[in-house]
């Protein structure tokens, strides 16, 4: 691994942890203000759309703009905002986690477009990609339990500053990589960037279809954190941490196994999408089948094996298939197209939750996922390769 790519991810997982440690212990932060949880949701709430927004916006500006030190000066940005919730300020406290919003968007664009350039082939955005989203997902698994063990013992005021310091590294770190490294992004290509060749990237029926089928199976995400937990409580608490714990395990294994395994040509990976979505189709019916039995455990690994590779394979698969004048904008798309589905579970079935009682809300992913396996069908016949292998490998 060279000096360029150990740099990515190593800001990749500070950062990522940073926001983590954050993401679960702010409510607790708020509650310290005498602030009521519903507050918190809002601001959190508000947040998320933030990041969505400002993930597209930055991925505009890379391929438009680009330069150097762009990733510097956004970490710059995300230490100080980390620091501003410790402020004894309720306002501030809430300005703060907006901004660290608006931050994670554009960093986490920055650094995808730095995962791609780092690369020399399209394997090698492939291996590059699933090592980016392997890295940003493992805070995901450690920040819970360690942010939880330290609220217990010394308060949440610490949670802050060890953000504060993860932070720190992150920024010392980007600016390292962006001292030693080429400017990227910007207009380099013998085609400028314009919003109606994006546009026109994102309306091609494979890509398209691609990444709503994302969407619609990151759903399964937003059951999972928001709803979940609840249930499996419900029906038999012993089985609620042991879904949680595989259904993460499950999401991490396949980008670093399947690193090698990315899509990297220009034809559609039936097979490798399809595989995967009806993998997470049978994971969500096993879970509301199952829910009460130790066999719920089989839908917590199906399902995360499918988001494990998904994400990064549909991730790949978009780079190969856009422009250099777009590629930093498409990877954008296609993390917000995971975002909306998470957005979109938490809308539906906090709706749904207050008509429908009991597990029949876990329905939802069930249509969701089954919806994701047509228009992946759909894909692969506007593709003209439904006989394509499993994967493609240089």
């Amino acid at each position: 691994m060279n000096h360029r790519r150990f740099a990515i991810s190593a800001i990749t997982f500070v950062i990522s942890f940073a926001n983590a440690l954050v993401f679960y212990s702010y409510p607790f932060l708020l509650g310290a203000l005498k602030i009521s949880n519903g507050i918190a949701g809002i601001v959190v709430g508000v947040a998320s759309c933030l990041t969505m927004v400002c993930r597209l916006a930055s991925g505009v500006y890379m391929d438009k703009v680009g330069g150097r030190y762009v990733m510097t000066i956004i970490t710059a940005a995300y230490v100080i905002f980390f620091a501003i919730l410790s402020s004894p300020f309720v306002q501030l406290v809430m300005l703060g986690r907006l901004l660290i919003g608006v931050s994670l968007g554009i960093l986490s664009t920055v650094l995808m477009y730095h995962t791609i350039a780092s690369a020399e082939s399209h394997q090698q955005k492939g291996q590059h990609l699933a090592l980016y989203t392997f890295f940003s997902m493992l805070p995901t698994c450690l920040a819970p339990s360690l942010s939880l063990e330290i609220i217990y013992y010394t308060g949440v005021k610490p949670i802050v500053w060890l953000a504060t310091m993860l932070s720190l590294m992150g920024l010392a770190l980007a600016l390292f990589l962006e001292y030693t490294s080429p400017e990227v992004g910007g207009q380099r290509s013998n085609t400028h960037f314009s919003l109606r060749a994006l546009l026109m990237t994102v309306c091609r029926p494979q890509l398209c279809l691609a990444l709503v089928s994302l969407g619609f199976l990151y759903t399964i995400s937003g059951v999972t954190v928001s709803f979940l937990p609840g249930l499996l409580a419900s029906a038999n608490q012993s089985y609620a941490s042991r879904y949680l714990l595989i259904y993460a395990i499950a999401m991490l294994l396949p980008r670093l196994l399947l690193k090698d395994h990315m899509p990297a040509g220009h034809s559609f990976p039936t097979c490798a999408f399809l595989i995967a979505a009806l993998c997470a189709f049978v994971g969500c019916a096993c879970t509301y089948v199952m829910l009460s039995s130790p066999f719920v455990l089989i839908g917590a690994f199906l399902s995360g094996s499918a988001l494990g590779f998904i994400y990064p394979a549909i991730a790949a698969y978009v780079v190969c298939q856009s422009e250099d004048h777009v590629r930093g904008s498409m990877t954008a798309v296609t993390a917000c197209s995971a975002d909306g589905g998470v957005i979109l579970a938490n809308l539906t079935l906090g709706v749904s939750a207050m008509v429908f009682s009991g597990k029949s809300i876990l329905l939802l992913p069930v249509f969701f996922t089954a919806c994701a396996v047509m228009l992946l069908i759909i894909a692969a016949f506007f593709a003209r390769n439904i006989s394509m292998p499993a994967f493609v490998v240089e």
